[in-house]
């Protein structure tokens, strides 16, 4: 069973307004109302760590893929409820993921795979020139 956390707002004012099991019927009556989202949620479905694996938290520069940060997470909840990309362009260009893997080198490998899958699908910016760059 799915439910749907509705949620309004951005940034400091956004919140969740109610939880729904029925995500068209609440979209109808909600209709015009601006700010409007939507987060499913799998009822009972609380994933675990495949056998032999952590949960680490990689911090890594966009632009050359430096690891500034490799840690494994104190809380499971990292895990289970990450910001999915959470790539920072304001703040020295880092894409900060959690992650499961066997290592700290594993984990780095994962995140350098979607580090390239990002800056091959979007602009990204130059930490030298602050400027887009073309991927």
């Amino acid at each position: 069973m799915k439910l749907y956390a509705v949620t309004q707002g951005v940034y400091s004012d956004h919140r969740v307004i109610g939880i729904v099991d029925d995500k068209d019927d609440a979209a109808k009556n909600l209709e015009g109302m601006d700010d409007i989202g939507f987060q499913e949620f799998e009822v009972n479905a609380l994933k675990s760590l495949p056998a032999g694996y952590k949960a680490y938290e990689v911090k890594m520069y966009i632009d050359n893929g430096e690891v500034s940060y490799v840690d494994p997470v104190c809380s499971i909840a990292e895990y289970l409820f990450p910001d999915d990309w959470n790539a920072n362009w304001e703040n020295e260009l880092e894409i900060q993921r959690v992650v499961a893997a066997t290592s700290e080198e594993h984990a780095v490998k994962i995140v350098n795979e979607m580090r390239a899958q990002l800056k091959a699908c979007t602009p990204w910016y130059s930490r030298e020139t602050k400027n887009v760059q073309s991927s």
